[in-house]
């Protein structure tokens, strides 16, 4: 088992490296691929799955992902006593604001996460996919991790 964890931890760092190739020739393919490997992080270290994400019907990866694209940009509409922000879909210990590129970062997972859910049951996710447009263009404004 460990030796899958190694080779699994080994390809994240290959893409990793990949992903500061791109931000030289195409920032914007980077930022994709930022997004894409925050959602892989989820799924393996995190354990999300498809499974879990079926079950919120409700918008909450949407609301979610708004709530850490607004913090990335530093506008917040308000803060609940517990801690969570206004329109946070879920309990307080699960807001968990970072840097703003890693706020943004976890955004665009958590609308691909939306998007993949809404097209697995025939919804193609228009508005989750302009969002992640807006929130893609908003890491990529950023430029590289370590500029």
């Amino acid at each position: 088992m460990a030796k899958k964890d190694e080779t699994a931890a080994a390809r994240m760092r290959r893409l990793a490296a990949e992903v500061m190739e791109l931000w030289a020739t195409d920032p914007l393919e980077a930022a994709v691929s930022e997004i894409a490997l925050e959602r892989t992080r989820q799924v393996t270290d995190e354990g999300y799955s498809l499974e879990r994400d079926d079950g919120y019907k409700h918008g909450e990866l949407l609301r979610a992902a708004v709530m850490y694209y607004q913090n990335a940009r530093g506008y917040m509409p308000g803060i609940q006593k517990d801690g969570r922000p206004s329109g946070w879909p879920w309990p307080a210990k699960e807001w968990k604001p970072k840097t703003a590129r890693r706020d943004l970062e976890r955004a665009g997972a958590l609308c691909l996460a939306e998007i993949i859910r809404l097209q697995r049951i025939g919804d193609g996710g228009e508005h989750a996919k302009q969002k992640l447009n807006l929130i893609t263009r908003a890491l990529a404004a950023l430029g590289p991790a370590d500029a």
